[in-house]
């Protein structure tokens, strides 16, 4: 059996026009739904801020901890112990806590390995200004 060649090159044809159509219906469609999701974000509906779908949950494990003194701790005793006085330091009594500067205490972690700049260090401990306050909070 013999095929026609101005059949088949039809047929050809007509699947082109076929996968373009598609191809533009697609498009479409995505156009569509995107501008669909943009109207609802603009009024602010419950479409807009449905939550995503969760992923699985995973485990951080800790396997070192750093304890007040600098010391890397590997056990699970030592982890437990640097955690328990963590909270104990952070709950304390304003009596019991340590005096000074509490700035300087807080950022002493980050600027005992010099991982910081100098200009960076001067910018973190400079006084919050009004306009960052209102720019942090919007």
């Amino acid at each position: 059996m013999r095929q026609d060649p101005v059949l088949v090159g039809r047929v050809r044809d007509l699947q082109e026009q076929i996968d373009k159509l598609q191809t533009t219906q697609k498009e479409f469609r995505k156009e569509q739904a995107f501008k669909l999701h943009l109207y609802k974000a603009d009024r602010s509906s419950k479409f807009h801020f449905m939550s995503p779908v969760p992923s699985p949950l995973k485990k951080t494990v800790f396997k070192e901890m750093e304890d007040s003194d600098g010391n890397l701790v590997s056990s699970q005793n030592g982890i437990s112990n640097v955690l328990v006085d963590y909270y104990l330091g952070l709950f304390a009594s304003p009596s019991s806590r340590p005096q000074g500067d509490d700035l300087l205490s807080f950022l002493s972690p980050l600027t005992r390995d010099k991982q910081l700049s100098d200009r960076a260090k001067v910018e973190l401990a400079a006084p919050l200004r009004a306009k960052e306050f209102y720019h942090a909070i919007r």
